[in-house]
């Protein structure tokens, strides 16, 4: 029977692949008029979204997402609900964003309907006189494997250092579902650098009553900028005390030459660019993942791994805090790399 598994999970594996592999693609056009760059994506003949830029010199400063509304179908289309909806931490939420004093005051609105199109990402962004994003505004849905769909409202404030390197954000969260994910209205970072700019820790605060912290910690390969180890200590929601509190530690081992800064850190590859990956429960005291010997398992092992920090994988890819808590490269509001996408 155990035989009979193993080869089960390997088809399952190998069909997985193959569908990947051999499934149509989207083809991507892109035209600019003016200041306004249209990117619009096919697939099977069929136009699946459009992406509307307008640039105010050679920065973006708005972004507009539209999905291609099925004609067959009559009305609009309600949003999918999170697994959080309807809850009593849900509940307790609501209390606090009407006890907030953010307010939403970007004008922005989603769900319109035009010309077969419907509007389901917003960003704007503005920039100081050096070129660096200082204000972001999203309004859109974003998705989580097996948490569901979120509607958010958050803004971003991004300050910088003498030397031009991020040193603190300012998030504000104006929806229930922005404070569902995010624990409270408000919340900052601070990032810590040593004298050649690499970051060392970033402390997250979540502003709760009484706060909570997040803090990511980084190690280095002697004077480089590549990346020895992070470790995340990650709060989430405590269904029980309906408050926020310490619950994850996620600790990752880099393989060679992975910097802190660029895109390369994104190739989250198990054996590659990451060489152990754990999670610690905080909450039950106990691990959870332990990859830290994922280079001595057999491929059944290493493929049953995959399987469980999927999840993990996905979750902490929507940027900036990825998943290793939130980063200190300048950012990039529209970030467009393999499967992080700004609009989603």
């Amino acid at each position: 029977m155990k035989i009979i598994r193993i080869y089960m999970f390997t088809a399952a594996i190998l069909a997985g692949l193959l569908s990947i592999a051999f499934a149509a693609k989207s083809k991507e056009t892109t035209k600019r008029e003016g200041n306004t760059e249209i990117v619009e994506s096919q697939k099977d003949g069929k136009i699946e979204f459009r992406i509307i830029y307008t640039y105010d010199g050679k920065n973006k400063v708005k972004g507009e997402y539209w999905e291609a509304v099925d004609p067959k179908e009559k009305g609009k289309k309600k949003p999918q609900s999170n697994i959080l909806s309807g809850t009593p931490v849900a509940k307790n939420y609501e209390a606090v964003i009407s006890k907030s004093k953010v307010v939403d005051q970007s004008g922005i609105e989603i769900d319109v309907e035009k010309n077969g199109f419907i509007l389901k990402s917003v960003k704007t962004v503005k920039y100081n006189e050096k070129g660096f994003p200082v204000h972001v505004a999203f309004r859109g849905y974003t998705s989580y494997p097996v948490l569901g769909v979120f509607n958010l409202k958050t803004d971003w404030e991004y300050s910088y250092d003498a030397r031009n390197m991020l040193s603190g954000v300012v998030e504000k969260n104006m929806s229930l579902d922005s404070l569902l994910l995010n624990l409270a209205a408000e919340n900052s970072s601070k990032i810590e650098r040593d004298q050649s700019g690499r970051p060392v820790k970033i402390t997250r605060t979540i502003g709760t009553v009484p706060p909570v912290f997040e803090t990511t910690e980084y190690t280095y390969d002697g004077n480089t900028t590549n990346m020895k180890t992070t470790v995340y200590r990650k709060c989430g929601i405590d269904t029980k005390s309906l408050s926020a509190m310490p619950t994850e530690t996620i600790s990752t081992t880099y393989g060679q030459n992975i910097p802190w800064g660029g895109m390369k850190k994104y190739n989250f590859e198990m054996g590659k660019s990451v060489t152990a990956f754990s999670v610690y429960d905080e909450v039950n005291k106990k691990q959870k993942l332990d990859g830290s010997g994922f280079m001595k398992m057999n491929i059944i092992k290493k493929g049953m791994f995959m399987k469980n920090m999927y999840d993990y994988y996905k979750n902490e890819q929507k940027g900036p805090k990825w998943r290793m808590g939130e980063l200190p490269d300048l950012p990039e509001p529209y970030l467009l790399y393999k499967d992080n996408v700004w609009y989603k």
